[in-house]
């Protein structure tokens, strides 16, 4: 564990908001063997016609009761218009406590 909380990103960018051209295309909860464990995949499409600055994907996972019990997040840097980029955030709750999660992409413009 101490691997992946050295990986993992749980601090926003108060300065992203959410942008008309980035695109949640996919997302999935995948479980990775050794140091990442739990994780969130997907794809994020910058569908404009400009460069995004940087994109954000932040991932909040859920209890059986509906309690938050953490949120996640990837980033990266410049996105070119049409194109794609591959996420993964890597969670730091134990797989058998999450029940549910939900993604939002947010992003800076240029």
């Amino acid at each position: 564990m101490v691997a992946a909380e050295a990986l993992a990103i749980t601090e926003a960018n108060e300065n992203a908001s959410p942008l008309d051209s980035l695109t949640l295309e996919d997302h999935e909860f995948v479980v990775e063997d050794g140091y990442k464990g739990p994780t969130v995949q997907g794809v994020v499409s910058n569908t404009g016609t400009e460069s995004v600055e940087l994109a954000e994907v932040r991932v909040r996972v859920y209890d059986a009761n509906g309690a938050q019990l953490g949120r996640y997040l990837d980033r990266t840097g410049e996105i070119d218009a049409g194109t794609q980029w591959r996420f993964e955030a890597i969670l730091l709750d134990s797989t058998s406590d999450i029940a549910e999660y939900d993604v939002a992409v947010l992003g800076i413009s240029r």
